[in-house]
This record gives structure tokens, C-alpha cells and sequence, in this order.
């Protein structure tokens, strides 16, 4: 009898990590990541003996569909190793991570084959190289794939979900809401669904009903700060200017610098009925522009709120710094929405692309860019030095010396 209670103290931990196994697997079937990874963070405390390649290959799908690339390269490795070396499994996982995070040129024709070989995986193949291609404005493709998902998975809320976004990045956000919302109708839990329909709502003008989803919102995450902001600005819309004040007060008691919670200040101020409080406009948009320099909305305010000081100077200064980031703003919105679309594989598109979002301080936009450019041209010359430089910016003087090699090998 003594050495039955040690073995039930064994058994209790492993049967409910074996629970929790069958958990994770029936949350990413249920495409909830989120849930999955806590769940497979139990087996791995539970299990740090095992030798189970399977938990690591999981973690790293959730990880990868949460876009944590990092952690799940680091999964991918210890599957690889537990496996004994790279095999079609872990070659097929490493190529869903690669396409997903931008990498589509290197790695869809091997995706369409394996779709072909193996039917079960062909929604997460066809969901993976959606949202690459999503993330290199290749709005056509990314529409493709989940038209011909959708065929044959009518209600499928992750396709739903990326033509959602597919729609809203190529300026249909209204038919992009209605995606989001048969989401919510089919499973009302999908948090991340609700805030982007939140933001689409907001960006349709449609204040009562953006306020709607962010206040079920609120009550999971009661003191966020950005949530807070949008939630404000949507009630000064709908003329509950006290309600708004106060869910601005509370957030910047938090954290004074937010910088959304000081753009949303500042457009209270410009806009409260006893007349325009330009002095507090300007105080709350320098601090935003400081910390973000390409928010346009905020730079424009602050040259409205010059304007309203008498500052003639400083309002002409900041025009100028309005313009230039509209042409900015207005040329990448061509390239993603016409000129890509139309030449998908021109790699003066993408260095372009690439050269816009450096200048809007997105280097990890940028640089799958560049190293789309250089999958098309393999010998473009300023891709490589651009990489290089950018590479020896984050101390990375490995890869920069590589790309400052290549740069010399000929070519364009």
C-alpha cells in the first residue's frame, strides 16, 4: 500500500498533461493558437524529459499562427533534433514558418506540391501562404487561395478571418466588416477578430458600433491603453465627451506617455464644445510625433493645432512634414494596391517597398521585402547594400558582411 500513493502522485501530472495534449491539438483544429500554446506550455513543464518531437512541432504552429517566428524557429529546431535531422515533416513545417512570415517566392511551389501530396494539411498550407502573401501586398494571391478555401470550407473562420484583412488592406473595408462579422457569429470568442473589426468600424465612421465590441472587449482587458483610447474616441464621437475624459485620465494615469491615449487627448481638445484647447493639442502631438514620427493623423493635428496658436513658423514647418509623409503614405498605398498587383515579380517594386517602409522606421516589413527583391534578382545591387547596412544597424555583421559580398559579385 506504501508505494501506491507515490505512484498516483506520478500519474495525477501525467494524465493531465496527456489532457492537455488532447487539448492543444483540438484548439488549433479550432484555429484558437492562443489556447493551444497554453495548453502545450503544460505538457512541456509536465513532460521535460520527453523526447516528443510532436509537442515541439505544435508549440511551433502556434507560435508561428501567433506571428512569434523567433520562438517558433526555436521549436522547429528541437523537433528537428529530436527527430534525428531534417526530414518531410519538419520540411514541411519550416516552409509554412518561411511562407508565412513573407518568404512566399522560396517557398510556394514546394507548399502547392505538398497541398497535392498531403490533403490534410492543406488548410494550414493554404492559410500560411494567404497571410505571406498578405504581408507582401500581394492582395490578388492572398484573395485566390482563400476563395478556393473558402469553396470548399464555406464557414471557415480562419479563411474568413484573412479575406476579412485581405478585403480592409485593398480599401474594401465595408465587405471586409461583413467577413468579420460571420466570424464573430460563429465563434463570438475570437478576440483578435473583434478588435480588428473594431478598428475597421471606427475606420467606416461607425462610432456606436465600434464602441459596442470594444466595451465586450474591456471587460477581458479592463486597463489597456490603446483599447481605452479607441474606446474614447469613439464615445467624444457619440458625444459622451465626460466618459470620454475619464477613460483617457485613467489610462494616462498608467502610463503618461501613451502615445495613442495623447493623440486621442489632443483631438479632444481641438474638438470640445467650449472651444479649441490648442495649447494642450500641441503639448500632448509633440510627444506623440516624437515617438512616432509616421503617424500622419497625429502629424496633421499638430500642424492644425499651430495654426490655431498663431505659430505661422512652426505651422509652415510642419506642413511641409504632412506633405512628405502623405506622398509617402499615398506611394505605398499605389504600390500595394496597383503596381504590385499587376507586377508581382518586378523587384524594383519590392526594393521600392522596402526603401517607403525604412523611412517609416518598419524594418522587419522592409527587410522581407528586400530579400523578395533579391529572390527575383539575385544580383540587385541595392537590395544587397541596403540589407547590409541594415543588417550592421542591428550589430548582424555576419549577414551585412555577406550581403556587402554579394553587392561586389556583378549584376545591376
Amino acid at each position: 500500500m506504501l508505494c501506491i500513493v507515490p505512484m498516483a502522485g506520478l500519474l495525477v501530472p501525467q494524465g493531465w498533461a496527456a489532457w492537455q495534449w488532447q487539448r492543444a491539438q483540438q484548439e488549433l483544429a479550432a484555429w484558437r493558437p492562443w489556447n493551444a500554446r497554453e495548453a502545450l506550455q503544460v505538457c512541456l513543464r509536465l513532460w521535460p524529459w520527453s523526447r516528443l518531437s510532436s509537442v515541439h512541432l505544435l508549440y511551433a504552429q502556434a507560435a508561428r499562427q501567433q506571428d512569434d517566428c523567433e520562438t517558433a524557429r526555436q521549436h522547429l529546431h528541437r523537433a528537428q533534433a529530436l527527430r534525428g535531422g531534417a526530414d518531410d515533416l519538419t520540411a514541411l513545417h519550416w516552409a509554412l514558418l518561411e511562407a508565412s512570415a513573407g518568404n512566399v517566392f522560396e517557398t510556394e511551389d514546394y507548399l502547392q506540391k505538398q497541398a497535392d501530396r498531403w490533403p490534410e494539411w492543406r488548410p494550414l498550407i493554404w492559410e500560411a501562404l494567404a497571410v505571406g502573401y498578405l504581408r507582401l501586398s500581394r492582395l490578388p494571391d492572398a484573395m485566390s487561395v482563400l476563395e478556393h478555401w473558402l469553396k470548399r470550407e464555406p464557414d471557415q473562420v480562419r479563411a474568413l478571418e484573412l479575406r476579412g484583412q485581405t478585403y480592409i488592406a485593398g480599401q474594401g473595408v465595408s465587405r471586409g466588416v461583413e467577413d468579420l462579422k460571420r466570424v464573430l457569429e460563429l465563434a463570438p470568442d475570437r478576440e483578435h477578430t473583434r478588435w480588428k473589426l473594431a478598428e475597421a468600424l471606427i475606420a467606416l465612421s461607425s462610432y456606436e458600433a465600434a464602441a459596442g465590441h470594444l466595451e465586450i472587449l474591456r471587460q477581458r482587458w479592463p486597463d489597456d491603453p490603446t483599447l481605452l483610447a479607441h474606446l474614447a474616441r469613439c464615445y467624444n464621437m457619440l458625444g459622451r465627451t465626460a466618459e470620454a475624459r475619464q477613460l483617457l485620465e485613467e489610462a494616462l494615469h498608467r502610463q503618461p506617455n501613451h502615445p495613442l491615449c495623447l493623440r486621442t487627448k489632443a483631438q479632444l481638445a481641438l474638438s470640445q464644445a467650449e472651444g479649441p484647447d490648442a495649447a494642450t493639442a500641441v503639448a500632448a502631438l509633440r510627444e506623440v510625433v516624437r515617438q512616432r514620427h509616421t503617424d500622419y493623423l497625429a502629424q496633421q493635428l499638430l500642424f492644425q493645432a499651430l495654426q490655431l496658436t498663431g505659430d505661422t513658423e512652426a505651422a509652415k514647418q510642419q506642413l511641409a512634414v504632412v506633405e512628405a509623409l502623405r506622398e509617402r503614405q499615398a506611394r505605398l498605398s499605389e504600390l500595394q494596391t496597383r503596381r504590385l498587383p499587376q507586377q508581382p515579380l518586378n523587384p524594383a517594386l519590392h526594393y521600392e517597398m522596402a526603401v517607403l517602409l525604412l523611412q517609416n522606421g518598419q524594418e522587419d516589413a522592409a527587410e522581407n521585402w528586400l530579400k523578395t527583391a533579391i529572390s527575383l534578382d539575385p544580383h540587385y545591387r541595392e537590395a544587397h547594400a541596403t540589407l547590409a547596412q541594415l543588417y550592421e544597424r542591428r550589430g548582424d555583421l555576419i549577414r551585412a558582411d555577406l550581403h556587402r559580398q554579394l553587392l561586389h559579385q556583378g549584376g545591376r
